[in-house]
């Protein structure tokens, strides 16, 4: 019974609706341009994701319960590679989130996001520093 689910799900892993997404991907692939080093990752932030893998299944598990695992840059660039990682193996076909403590995800941590506006970052191209809302407004003209 569960190699006949085994090879249904790899099947389904491998129909045609992956591989056109994986083709829109390639065609309309677009540049990040945040200035967030995405290898700062330290090992502290890398217990807000944990992983579980049994077989051929793996969890990603959000733990920040304290903050009712409100995702921060950090855990987004973490789960990205995760993701990216887990997609690219054919040995894995199943993948599941879940948060621990009392809630899945609050959404996104709005406070760590007000204090890396406040700090300011510098423009990469120009090397001018910017700060609160001149940053808002960079993001919304960079993005569509």
């Amino acid at each position: 019974m569960m190699q006949r689910f085994k090879a249904a799900l790899l099947q389904r892993r491998n129909n045609l609706h992956i591989h056109s997404l994986r083709f829109l991907n390639q065609q309309y692939h677009t540049r990040n341009l945040c200035s967030l080093s995405d290898t700062a990752i330290t090992d502290e932030l890398d217990n807000q994701v944990l992983v579980e893998g049994k077989a051929w299944s793996r969890t990603a598990i959000l733990n920040r319960p304290s903050m009712l695992n409100c995702l921060s840059t950090a855990m987004g660039a973490r789960l990205q590679k995760l993701y990216t990682s887990w997609e690219n193996n054919p040995d894995i076909g199943f993948v599941a989130m879940k948060g621990s403590g009392r809630a899945f995800c609050a959404g996104g941590d709005l406070v760590s996001l007000y204090h890396m506006i406040n700090a300011g970052e510098y423009l990469g191209l120009t090397g001018e520093k910017l700060n609160g809302a001149e940053m808002i407004s960079c993001g919304l003209a960079t993005h569509y």
